[in-house]
């Protein structure tokens, strides 16, 4: 199968991304919508990272003679209901901001596949729209930390756990962060791309 034009990987590609956008903002929709929760409470979910007190469970084998084993690293998320329209209004701001990023995202690689699609990768605005990506990648990691970690600190002021305690600081996602590098040095790669094709226009 080609990969550019017409009837290729690309246009495959783009049908998906199309698909995707319209996905993602459905989804977005639903979670914002139970987040408000109408006339009811809202619901909240957040993940967390926590430890559990070993004293709480035990965890053997006898095959392999394992005794005294621990669980390190444990995440997953605390769901709630919450009448606090403060609250609510905030997690419902943090929906909308990654909803925008990721479609955001899903938009400039659908611009850049249908230049794909149409024969035609190395123009201006691709750099651009891949650049964006890059930066926009690399800027929702960075605010994720950032927000994990207001979260963790807002958790542990105002809830109890009962064997449980909460990790104070988020685990950076260094591969997101390298994935928004490559992606930025693929738009400089396309952006060379670009003036050489230009140049080698100018020539003919």
């Amino acid at each position: 199968m080609k990969t550019l034009g017409r009837a290729s990987l690309s246009s495959v590609m783009k049908v998906v991304l199309d698909v995707a956008w319209y996905l993602t903002l459905a989804g977005g929709i639903l979670v914002a919508l139970d987040a408000l929760g109408g006339s009811s409470r809202g619901r909240l979910d957040l993940w967390v990272q926590f430890e559990i007190d070993p004293a709480v469970y035990s965890i053997e084998s006898e095959q392999l003679g394992v005794e005294g084993a621990v669980i390190g690293e444990a995440a997953g998320k605390l769901v709630f209901g919450s009448r606090n329209v403060a609250l609510l209004l905030a997690y419902f701001g943090l929906i909308v901001i990654w909803l925008g990023a990721a479609l955001a995202i899903i938009y400039q690689l659908r611009q850049v596949f249908r230049t794909l699609v149409a024969g035609t990768p190395f123009v201006r605005a691709n750099a651009v729209r891949i650049r964006f990506i890059g930066l926009v990648i690399v800027a929702m990691e960075v605010a994720r930390f950032f927000i994990l970690l207001g979260q963790s600190l807002f958790l542990k002021a105002n809830f109890a756990f009962a064997g449980l305690s909460l990790s104070t600081i988020p685990r950076p996602n260094l591969g997101a962060i390298l994935i928004g590098i490559v992606v930025l040095v693929i738009a400089e790669v396309f952006r060379q791309g670009t003036e050489l094709r230009e140049e080698q226009e100018l020539t003919v």
